[in-house]
């Protein structure tokens, strides 16, 4: 983690997270799911690999919310195309010193929304009964 990097980022970060309208609403409050899912794709890149990471959040599966707008902001933060992570991540090279840089450069994307995301407050679920 680069923290000068992560502190350039989380500006464009909360603005970001502020115009996704899936994650954010009223351009104040977040889904509470949001902030669990963004600890699991970072620990899944810490822990795993990054390609394997990006690949299972490139589904909503069977969590909560949908996963994916979180990759949708992180494609923003590194100034790539809806849809283009997985590819990038693929393509940044064979040599190992690439491959750090590269996941150096989501690690710090993800980390900077995981904190832009405790800047808004959190959308309280209704109970059903």
């Amino acid at each position: 983690m680069d923290k000068k990097k992560v502190d350039e980022l989380l500006p464009k970060a909360y603005e970001v997270i502020q115009k996704n309208e899936i994650i954010c609403t009223d351009g104040r409050y977040v889904k509470g799911e949001f902030r669990s899912q963004i600890s699991t794709l970072g620990a899944a890149i810490i822990n795993g690999s990054t390609l394997a990471a990006v690949a299972f959040f490139s589904r909503k599966g069977q969590a909560a919310v949908d996963r994916t707008q979180l990759l949708r902001c992180v494609e923003k933060l590194l100034g790539l195309s809806d849809g283009s992570i997985f590819a990038h991540i693929r393509d940044c090279g064979q040599s190992a010193q690439s491959r750090q840089e590269c996941r150096e450069e989501v690690l710090n994307a993800v980390i900077a929304l995981k904190l832009a995301l405790n800047l808004f407050d959190l959308k309280e679920k209704k109970n059903n009964g």
